[in-house]
């Protein structure tokens, strides 16, 4: 590794690995949100809409910011913002308070998500090998650990506010340096003509939609793991932490595996035996219905879900017009499956069950698999690439 890759690579990996620690801090909090504020399981679901429509939202306004100001600065700003937000749902006293509190979050989310993507597609590219799985991989790793602090934290008798307050003094002290390290992308989102997405070509869109099904799974598990395990499979709150623990640790130590796997493979190979493998081991733990059950089946999961995001990312800045255009379109409709995956799921869990709800998303990611095909290169990926 060369002394340039070595400092930048670390600072982005710091990165990711913040940003999954934080948002894996708040899952385990979401039915404690639920039993305070008296919620159904739709009007938590339209709470939690909210933090996908901030997402959204904040990531098409972040282009031209990150274009102005570059995306490593933009990273940092977004990170700080994520770090001073994090408590407020928690904190909330009223279901508006707890929307106004998710929309914050939600935006500080997707401004950091899109921000430090386009850092590491530039580091990448420059470093002329492929990066995007292991970053990715931070990501997990982060929200493993966010996973077993929260788990932790509930065992020793923490308040769901004294816990987040605690993770979000540890990111504003531990990720500062690393923060300010981040490099100036010379390759990343200022490559959009006027900072503004345009309608994508037909390939991008399809490699747009399995980012939004694979997405929308995932974040399926991020908001409603704690909640089916304790409420219908009868576990503890502090067992059902371990959901969303289990999904992260097998994505992170699988994408860590993943560019060697993709290298073997192929993408679409990848990617269809990935969304079928990640659909069975969901169907398997609702089918089953106990909590070990779910916690395995949110295991399996992983192991299939971990390599898509980083596969849809690299085609779609191989399918996009530029690298940087490609990335936006794909990283916007991703985050319209956390747009759709958090009312569509309360609302079928109220007219079923929870269970069957999360069962339908097993379902549409075995439509992700058939699509796979999308997600065959074009050109050469954005890692391979002569760095210019």
């Amino acid at each position: 590794m060369t002394t340039w890759l070595r400092r930048p690579r670390v600072a982005v990996s710091v990165t990711f690995l913040v940003n999954g620690l934080i948002i894996a801090s708040w899952a385990p909090h979401v039915p404690y949100v639920r039993e305070r504020l008296a919620l159904t399981e739709g009007v938590l679901g339209v709470a939690l809409l909210a933090g996908a429509v901030g997402s959204v939202s904040a990531m098409t306004l972040a282009a031209p910011l990150s274009a102005r100001i570059g995306p490593h600065r933009l990273a940092m700003a977004a990170g700080v913002a994520l770090a001073f937000v994090a408590p407020l749902p928690v904190l909330a006293p009223s279901l508006w308070t707890l929307v106004l509190a998710l929309l914050a979050w939600g935006a500080s989310i997707g401004s950091m998500d899109l921000a430090m993507n386009a850092v590491a597609a530039d580091v990448e590219h420059r470093g002329g090998r492929p990066l995007m799985s292991s970053f990715h991989g931070m990501w997990s790793l982060g929200a493993l650990i966010g996973s077993v602090i929260a788990f932790g934290a509930i065992r020793v008798g923490l308040t769901p506010l004294e816990h987040m307050a605690a993770v979000s003094l540890l990111v504003l002290v531990g990720a500062w340096t690393s923060f300010r390290a981040l490099p100036r992308a010379t390759r990343g989102m200022d490559e959009a003509p006027s900072g503004r997405l345009r309608w994508p070509g037909r390939a991008l869109l399809v490699v747009g939609v399995i980012a939004l099904i694979v997405l929308a799974a995932e974040g399926a598990v991020e908001n409603w793991s704690a909640l089916v395990l304790k409420e219908n499979f009868g576990s503890t709150a502090s067992f059902a932490a371990l959901g969303y623990g289990a999904l992260s640790l097998t994505m992170a130590a699988f994408r860590f595996l993943g560019d060697g796997i993709n290298k073997r493979v192929g993408p679409v190979m990848l990617l269809a035996g990935g969304a079928g493998l990640a659909g069975a081991g969901l169907a398997f733990g609702m089918i089953v219905g106990t909590p070990w059950a779910g916690v395995v089946g949110f295991g399996i999961m992983g192991i299939g879900l971990a390599n898509t995001v980083p596969i849809v990312f690299s085609a779609g800045a191989a399918h996009g017009r530029t690298a940087a255009e490609g990335l936006s379109v794909v990283a916007v409709l991703g985050y319209l499956g956390f747009l759709v995956a958090p009312p569509t799921i309360g609302f079928v869990a109220q007219a079923t069950s929870l269970p069957i709800a999360l069962g339908c998303v097993a379902a549409t990611l075995g439509v992700a698999a058939l699509m796979s095909r999308a997600v065959a290169p074009m050109k050469a990926p954005v890692g391979l690439q002569e760095p210019r």
